[in-house]
């Protein structure tokens, strides 16, 4: 199997799933709550979904070389190019 890059937003996510349910679970075993604890938990999820807005909308645009340009056609030269 070939090797790929980590997606650290999946990882990232994973992770506090886990711990979620991990929370859940210790709660249930040792019978206690923490109502103050859940207002945590949603505030940091609020916090991460800010942010992750803030990113995408202070995020650097990639510029190519060709970017402003339409696609070119086939690189035969038969068809999909535009009427002349």
């Amino acid at each position: 199997m070939k090797p790929h890059r980590t997606d650290m937003v999946s990882l990232i996510f994973a992770l506090i799933f886990l711990a979620l349910a991990g929370w859940w679970f210790a709660a249930r075993l040792l019978e206690f709550s923490l109502p103050s604890m859940a207002w945590l938990g949603a505030g940091a999820l609020v916090v991460v979904g800010l942010l992750g807005v803030i990113g995408a909308l202070t995020a650097p645009r990639r510029r190519g070389a060709g970017a402003d340009q339409p696609p070119a056609g086939p690189p035969d030269g038969f068809g999909g190019g535009r009427p002349r």
